[in-house]
C-alpha cells in the first residue's frame, strides 16, 4: 500500500539522520553541536585545518565541496556522511548526506527535504523556519531553509539544503550558534554553493 511505502521512505530517510557518532547517547543531529562544544573544550579533533582553501572528496569521488581556509575534514561529526568538515574556532559545521533514488519509489525534491526537516528538529525546543529559498547549485535545483532552535540550551542555527542530481537527494547541513550565524552564514552559503557531483555512478 502507498501509505506503508511512505512509512517505510521516512524511516530509512530519519535513520540516516539519526546515525551519529559516538557516544551512543549522542543520536540525532540536533544534538551535535553540544558533542562538538565537548571537542573543542579537549582538543580531540583528527585533522589540522588547512591554510587556503581546498576541495574535500567522498571517500568514493562521487560529490565534493570546497572548504575555506581554517576548515579541515571532520569524521567525528557523522557516523556515514559522505562528506563532514568544520572550522572549529569559528564554530562552524558542515555535513553531507547523499540519498540514492533507486531506492524510494515517489520521492521529490520537496518530500526529500521535509522527512529530513522532521527528523532534524525532533527534540528541539521552539524551532523557528523560514524558507524554503528555491537554489540552483552547480546546474542542479535546490531547496534551502534556515532553521533556528534550541538544544540543551544552546541556540542553534541550521542551514538545510537539499540538492536533486540525476541519481541522488543530496543533504547539505550547515550550523552555528546563533551568536556568531551573521557572521559565520556567508561562509556556511559558500561552502554550500561549491557542492558538486563530479561523478554520477
Amino acid at each position: 500500500m502507498r501509505g506503508d511505502d511512505d512509512v517505510r521512505e521516512k524511516e530509512g530517510l530519519e535513520e540516516r539522520i539519526d546515525e551519529v557518532v559516538v557516544p551512543r547517547a549522542v543520536r540525532t543531529l540536533k544534538r551535535i553541536p553540544v558533542y562538538l562544544l565537548v571537542l573543542a573544550q579537549t582538543g580531540c579533533f583528527p585533522f589540522g585545518s588547512s591554510p587556503s582553501p581546498f576541495p574535500l572528496k567522498s571517500a568514493d569521488g562521487r560529490i565534493q565541496i570546497t572548504l575555506p581556509a581554517g576548515w579541515k575534514q571532520d569524521r567525528a561529526l557523522h557516523a556515514t556522511a559522505e562528506l563532514a568538515a568544520s572550522n572549529r574556532a569559528g564554530e562552524m559545521y558542515v555535513i553531507v548526506l547523499s540519498d540514492n533514488k533507486s531506492d524510494y519509489d515517489e520521492m521529490s525534491l520537496e518530500k526529500n527535504s521535509e522527512i529530513t526537516r522532521t527528523a532534524l528538529l525532533e527534540g528541539t525546543k521552539s524551532p523557528q523556519t523560514s524558507g524554503p529559498q528555491r537554489l540552483t547549485i552547480n546546474g542542479s535545483p535546490a531547496l534551502q531553509y534556515e532553521i533556528q532552535a534550541t538544544v540543551d540550551n544552546l541556540h542553534i542555527v541550521y542551514l538545510h539544503t537539499t540538492v536533486e542530481t540525476a541519481g541522488y537527494y543530496h543533504q547539505i547541513l550547515a550550523w552555528t550558534l546563533r551568536s556568531r550565524f551573521e557572521k559565520a552564514k556567508p561562509v556556511l552559503q559558500e561552502v554550500i554553493a561549491s557542492f558538486r557531483e563530479i561523478s554520477s555512478r
